[in-house]
């Protein structure tokens, strides 16, 4: 319910910030200083499958030092991953949608804020999966994990970012919550997921 809360009032404060650009006159507004980069912004188009809805936008002031790594589309990591467009976000990270040009397809590739206590919570997270990625192959609740295909770091004005990569996979669950209007998921969903983590 928190996160929400944090769409809504992320939503307010854009459609202030658009209504106070909207109120001064044309050449007040040619008048400002050039700011400084804003974070990406998912162009207003139809809901997909797999994709972050417009209310639903992280926190512009969240791009400072310590915050989120400015990501665009178009943009390439570690050399292969070629960035397609935002998935969605959190406290924690934004996670992007990216065609892997050497194996040629697509994963999701999770942008941890830079700040310490968010670096170090990523290492643990990095260490957690890699034992899953390494445990019995043969072992049937292993696919039940989502599955680590590489992690590395970068460099930006916001400081180092630790990134992960994954296998792509559906909607987050709050999306689902969203979806059935807050509800609750339809006890075939939660029977499901509960089969999948037992």
């Amino acid at each position: 319910m928190e996160r929400k809360v944090l769409a809504l009032q992320a939503r307010k404060k854009r459609a202030k910030a658009k209504k106070t650009i909207k109120k001064q006159p044309p050449n007040v507004r040619a008048r400002q200083p050039p700011q400084q980069e804003s974070p990406p912004q998912e162009p207003e188009e139809p809901e997909e499958i797999l994709g972050s809805d417009d209310e639903e936008q992280e926190d512009p002031n969240d791009y400072c030092k310590g915050g989120y790594h400015h990501v665009k589309v178009g943009d390439l990591y570690n050399g292969k991953y070629h960035v397609i467009r935002k998935l969605g976000w959190g406290h924690f990270s934004t996670v992007w949608l990216a065609w892997d040009i050497q194996v040629k397809r697509f994963v999701a590739m999770k942008v941890v804020k830079s700040a310490e206590h968010y670096t170090e919570t990523a290492v643990d997270e990095i260490k957690l999966l890699k034992s899953v990625r390494n445990s019995d192959p043969d072992d049937p609740k292993r696919e039940m994990v989502v599955q680590l295909l590489d992690d590395f770091k970068i460099s930006g004005v916001n400081g180092t970012h630790v990134c992960m990569v994954f296998e792509v996979l559906g909607h987050h669950l709050l999306k689902w919550i969203i979806k059935s209007n807050y509800q609750g998921l339809p006890l075939s969903c939660v029977k499901s997921i509960i089969r999948q983590v037992t």
